[in-house]
């Protein structure tokens, strides 16, 4: 599967239970600029809008609680020397041989140019209302 999952423009990921990052495919690069390897053990709200923060530890948070068995969000990320950008999260949780949620698995769609797209619709409507 490494080789599918490498051919992929979305970024799958899978953290530990405390939300640190314990894989990260190569599109991850691509997405923040930032090497997937370096990125590993660290904190995976790192490069998460600070607007967006919190939603992204609820979401994940809720997986294990048991109270959500999938969460999707769009969510803003900022890497350093990049800007915004917009992805779609889908997560679930991963579980022991036991059963029990050690960490959450997903995948990170960049949505960037949908949500610029979207916006420019939006303000471009706006103004036909104005006039």
């Amino acid at each position: 599967y490494e080789n599918l999952v490498t051919q992929l423009n979305e970024v799958v990921f899978q953290t530990d239970a405390d939300l640190r990052w314990t894989y990260l495919s190569p599109a991850w690069a691509d997405l923040t600029g930032r090497s997937p390897h370096n990125e590993l053990g660290q904190d995976s709200a790192i490069c998460v809008d600070s607007k967006d923060a919190a939603n992204w530890r609820a979401a994940l948070q809720s997986i294990f609680d048991c109270s959500l068995e999938y969460v999707r969000r769009e969510i803003r990320l900022r890497p350093p020397g990049l800007g915004e950008r917009w992805v779609e999260v889908s997560a679930q949780a991963s579980f022991s041989s036991e059963g029990l949620v050690v960490g959450v698995t997903g995948l990170l769609t960049d949505i960037t140019e949908k949500r610029l797209r979207a916006n420019a619709l939006a303000a471009e409507r706006a103004q036909l209302e104005i006039v």
